[in-house]
């Protein structure tokens, strides 16, 4: 009887072993087969965006800093403008947009925080 009741017991770590091999099971393998490489790449890239960037110390949300999503969709529905203010107001001069995009608002903002090459020119 105790090993009746012993097998009933729900067990995480087995649950999950069926569930992979439930997945791994299905017979289909098209363009989505490697789904979580995919997935993995673009967490990896986002983490990369916020803590590794040499932008990374630029001030801004994370969400910005990580993907290119929220600065697209600004465009799509035309608010570019007023977040970007927005966002002046929360960060400071210099704010970080998009992963590779930086806005400043002030001169002054420039020349504290980034470092440029001066031309001879």
């Amino acid at each position: 009887m105790e090993s009746d009741a012993s097998a009933t017991v729900f067990s995480l770590p087995r649950a999950l072993a069926y569930c992979f091999v439930a997945v791994r099971s299905i017979p289909y393998r098209g363009h989505l087969a490697n789904y979580h490489q995919y997935l993995a790449f673009g967490l990896l890239q986002a983490a990369y965006n916020c803590y590794l960037h040499p932008l990374a110390k630029i001030p801004g949300p994370k969400l910005r800093a990580a993907f290119y999503f929220p600065s697209y969709w600004e465009i799509w529905t035309g608010d570019m403008a007023y977040n970007w203010h927005g966002l002046h107001e929360n960060y400071g001069d210099v704010v970080r947009i998009a992963p590779d995009f930086v806005s400043v608002i002030k001169a002054e903002g420039w020349r504290g925080r980034i470092a440029y090459i001066s031309s001879s020119c």
